[in-house]
């Protein structure tokens, strides 16, 4: 019987260090994600759809050298035309996720 406690005990203590920090942290289901704007980007006005699941607080970084913003559903103006990347960090208030989109921003309409 102790020879069976032992191993079981064994086992438990395998199991038990051999798990990273998610394998119980519900906060797994933290998701950063947003949608651009519908193309062309031809309006210097932009508003990106946060579709973020489980965050409770985010930053965004316009990729313009702009301030970053904490809006849940932010509006950016881009003052010149270019290639930009746009990135959202989404917080749970313990873990932090990331989302990185790039797109082309032209003031000429075709």
């Amino acid at each position: 019987m102790k020879k069976i406690f032992g191993i079981l005990f064994i086992a438990l203590a395998i199991f038990a260090t051999s798990c990273k920090k998610n394998c119980f942290d519900p906060s797994v289901n933290l998701v950063a994600n947003f949608d651009l704007p519908i193309e062309p980007y031809t309006d210097n006005e932009l508003t990106f759809n946060n579709t973020s699941i489980g965050a409770v607080s985010y930053e965004w970084d316009f990729g313009d050298g702009t301030p970053k913003s904490n809006s849940l559903h932010p509006k950016h103006t881009y003052e010149t035309d270019g290639w930009y990347r746009v990135k959202l960090t989404a917080s749970d208030g313990n873990i932090s996720a990331t989302s990185e989109k790039g797109f082309y921003v032209s003031s000429e309409v075709d």
